[in-house]
């Protein structure tokens, strides 16, 4: 099985084949990592999350579709896996799992996509990326400018504020993708609404309300425009 190829270190307690036999081996197995299919008959893998209560281990999910509801994971935070699973990916879903182990961040993470996922509409409020503590709650609204340092991600807020979150900026990217946020150039993602100025060039450059300059790549420039233009 693609676990036991790709991620050798980590030892199986159980397979389980329903929601209820699930419960009852995270209750008696205590697991540190449960990896869950959103997709099951009679109870899906969120209501089992629900069931299970105060939830003290990893979750990453599977699901063979890409849906509303993995944009309300990718804002908690967490990790899912799409069917067929490729190895490279689980392997990195587990070695993100194996760094936040010690953190204890599981429960808040869980409660706060159960919340997202009562919302009638796939935009959120907050996000919630990981930091080196346990993790930030952070108003979308209040996101001028992400900027990429390699695997890490600055996010700037309204308020000055600066996080240095172990996200890369494509992380952001797709996190805040049913947003107003658009990516100018590779390392730079930007909230539409701060955009104050728009200086023409080979790409151009938009001015931010704080004042910060960000370069727009030239393969970028007329869907910057564009969405501008139309008050996206």
């Amino acid at each position: 099985m693609e676990l036991e190829l790709n991620c050798p270190k980590v030892e199986i307690l159980a397979l389980c084949q329903g929601a209820h036999e699930g419960i009852d081996a995270i209750h008696s197995r205590r697991p540190d990592l449960v990896f869950l299919d959103i997709q099951m008959p009679e109870i899906n893998g969120f209501e089992l999350l629900r069931m299970v209560g105060d939830v003290d281990f990893e979750v990453i999910f599977v699901t063979a579709y890409d849906s509303y509801s993995m944009q309300a994971i990718k804002v908690s935070a967490m990790d899912y896996l799409l069917k067929p699973v490729d190895g490279d990916d689980l392997a990195s879903a587990v070695g993100k799992v194996a760094r936040n182990l010690s953190l204890k961040r599981s429960s808040e993470q869980v409660d706060f996509l159960l919340t997202n996922l009562q919302q009638e509409n796939s935009t959120f409020s907050k996000i919630a990326p990981p930091t080196i503590k346990g993790f930030d709650f952070i108003d979308v609204d209040d996101i001028v400018h992400c900027v990429a340092d390699g695997n890490y991600t600055s996010i700037q807020t309204v308020g000055g504020e600066e996080y240095i979150i172990s996200r890369t900026l494509s992380d952001f990217e797709e996190m805040l993708s049913n947003q107003i946020f658009f990516r100018t150039h590779k390392s730079h993602l930007i909230n539409l609404n701060y955009i104050k100025q728009y200086l023409k060039g080979s790409g151009g450059q938009v001015i931010l309300k704080d004042g910060t300059s960000v370069q727009v790549a030239r393969a970028r420039k007329e869907m910057l425009l564009e969405l501008i233009y139309s008050g996206r």
